[in-house]
């Protein structure tokens, strides 16, 4: 077994308060209990999406979602083209965990995209309709 260099930004270390280049070269064993995800975004995202069920779809599909602080939200489903097909919330939205349902009978079998927006930042998802 022949050991590489490993190039990441993943595991930053601090060295007693010494800076450490983003982008550096790894050839230590790295105690991956102290990572966590607000030290690698920096900042708490304002929400998070998460993946549809069932997938693929029917008939209804369910995508739940978590708010962490008060603030418009826009939910829409577009086609393979890019194309708005739905517009699923359009809205202000309260703290905490929701769920959003929808109806996939009116449009044909093929690829989806549903896309978030809340406060500045937008995630989107993949989902495929089969009748």
């Amino acid at each position: 077994f022949q050991r590489h260099p490993f190039k990441t930004g993943y595991l930053r270390k601090d060295y007693n308060g010494g800076d450490e280049d983003y982008w550096h070269m790894v050839d230590e064993t790295y105690n991956y209990a102290s990572v966590s995800n607000s030290n690698m975004l920096g900042n708490q995202l304002p929400f998070t999406l998460g993946k549809n069920y069932p997938n693929p779809v029917r008939e209804m599909t369910h995508i739940p979602y978590q708010i962490q602080k008060p603030g418009h939200m826009l939910m829409e489903v577009l086609n393979e083209q890019g194309r708005i097909v739905d517009i699923l919330a359009n809205k202000k939205e309260i703290p905490g965990n929701h769920m959003i349902t929808w109806n996939a009978t009116k449009h044909p079998a093929g690829l989806y995209l549903y896309r978030m927006r809340f406060e500045g930042v937008q995630y989107v998802g993949k989902m495929i309709v089969i009748h």
